[in-house]
């Protein structure tokens, strides 16, 4: 049986989001000095969906991501989440919301936020879409 936890899903959702390169992936908040633009990733929700009765090992989880895109202008955190929503496919990470767009008045920038879920067989370790 396979395990992943949130350490490990977060890394693995920040290292696929890297790849896209043009933006700075945090996991907190970004204050005025940040460098924009960037992504933030919040810490992934769990939620376990089934356990092996016998020996009590996880065999599915679903989680759920939520991550901010931040830049200068409300049509460059719309094509951001895009670019992030389609390289988060690759794994069967799929959006399944977004929030309406957000000025921050304390960075000066834009802010869209969106949640993703994918659940996690551990039988097989892999990410499976969310029917």
């Amino acid at each position: 049986m396979n395990k992943l936890n949130l350490d490990d899903f977060t890394k693995i959702v920040v290292s696929k989001i890297q790849e896209l390169s043009n933006k700075e992936v945090i996991l907190s908040t970004p204050k005025s000095n940040s460098k924009f633009p960037c992504a933030v990733v919040r810490t992934p929700i769990e939620t376990i969906n089934l356990v092996n009765q016998d020996t009590g090992e996880i065999i599915s989880k679903t989680f759920t991501v939520s991550i901010e895109e931040w830049a200068d202008k409300k049509y460059e955190v719309m094509k951001m989440m895009d670019e992030t929503s389609e390289k988060l496919r690759e794994l069967n990470i799929i959006k399944n919301n977004n929030d309406n767009d957000i000025f921050d008045d304390i960075t000066k920038k834009y802010r869209l936020i969106s949640s993703y879920e994918v659940i996690y067989d551990g039988l097989y370790n892999c990410f499976k879409i969310k029917k």
